[in-house]
């Protein structure tokens, strides 16, 4: 084998064998979760001005992307994360967090929000299709601390009635 081979083969197959992959997860997350849509920053946080929410609060994104929600709330929140399966949109959002100013008060977890508990959080952001706000709605309104505010972008929960809507588009819960 020749440099030139070995040059060859890594500069081909692994970024081959990395957009194969990137593709078999994209396709598999959608028929097992929601597909990547992003939100618009601009209009949450116009939302986010009109709650009046303190800001010394803990803000939560279930399924968040490329991190823009996330890293938009900082401006916001004392703390702001986001929860994305995807390893490859977790590693985006990751980057992106490097170049935020509040990078140390961003986090970014690689998990299924199903096997998280939301006891720490004040604030939180969902925009899932209504069969995860189904399976998500006894679990998120038994551990969210009393008081905290759900943000439902679009979809309802079959079970709780929305506080008040903005924009049409945001629903806002709060826990009792």
């Amino acid at each position: 084998m020749t440099l030139n081979f070995i040059i060859m083969f890594i500069c081909l197959f692994i970024p081959s064998m990395m957009l194969l992959s990137f593709g078999i997860l994209t396709l598999l997350q959608n028929f097992f979760s929601a597909p990547y849509v992003p939100s618009s920053a601009k209009k949450l946080a116009a939302a986010l001005e009109e709650l009046g929410l303190p800001q010394a609060g803990r803000f939560i994104d279930l399924g968040s992307g490329d991190g823009g929600i996330t890293l938009m709330a900082a401006k916001y929140f004392h703390q702001s994360s986001g929860v994305e399966i995807n390893p490859y949109l977790w590693l985006f959002s990751n980057l992106r967090r490097l170049f935020h100013p509040k990078r140390k008060n961003i986090h970014f977890i690689c998990k299924s929000f199903f096997r998280m508990k939301f006891h720490d959080y004040d604030v939180m952001y969902i925009y899932l299709f209504p069969e995860l706000m189904a399976k998500l709605e006894d679990k998120l309104f038994a551990e969210l601390p009393k008081g905290s505010t759900i943000i439902s972008h679009t979809f309802k929960f079959p079970n709780h009635q929305p506080e008040r809507t903005i924009n049409k588009h945001y629903h806002i819960y709060s826990t009792k």
